[in-house]
């Protein structure tokens, strides 16, 4: 899958990019706007790259909202609780939460009825900000190069003698 994104979170700040899913595993968001930077996920592991400061933070893939995207098979039984479910308009929506941790956050699908499609998601943190990612231009079956899902950790420097 590969769609343009725009993200709007309820402190105001907004971006801009593009998302690719590749599944099973593999996903990034390419931010574009306002600054450059990327976040690559597999199963395992999580990487956040700021391209402008020449920064990288690494996160297990399951303590986050993502692992739910990169499983083999995505269930609704297994580490996820659904909250709600709301039908309405030709769209669907369907409210998860960690089955472990619901105070951890929560994750809102947001589908088209027909074709059934992912058009956005919103992740509310533990703290309650919303960050909500609306798709646009998606396309799904395309090949993606498998480069886009790669990156070369930086060298650790030690100080200097």
């Amino acid at each position: 899958m590969q769609a343009d994104f725009q993200q709007i979170a309820s402190t105001g700040q907004s971006a801009r990019g593009i998302f690719y899913l590749s599944r099973p595993g593999k996903l990034r968001v390419q931010y574009t706007e306002p600054e450059p930077a990327f976040l690559l996920a597999n199963q395992n592991l999580l990487v956040y790259v700021d391209e402008t400061l020449g920064q990288e933070s690494y996160v297990p893939t399951g303590s986050t909202p993502v692992s739910f995207l990169l499983a083999d098979t995505i269930s609704l039984d297994g580490d996820v609780r659904i909250e709600r479910v709301q039908s309405r308009d030709n769209v669907i929506r369907v409210g998860l939460v960690q089955r472990d941790d619901p105070d951890a956050g929560a994750l809102t699908l947001v589908f088209s009825d027909l074709p059934l499609e992912l058009r956005q998601w919103t992740v509310t943190d533990a703290q309650g900000v919303k960050t909500t990612i609306a798709l646009n231009n998606t396309s799904y079956g395309r090949k993606l190069d498998p480069d886009l899902f790669e990156y070369q950790q930086k060298p650790v420097q030690g100080p200097r003698n």
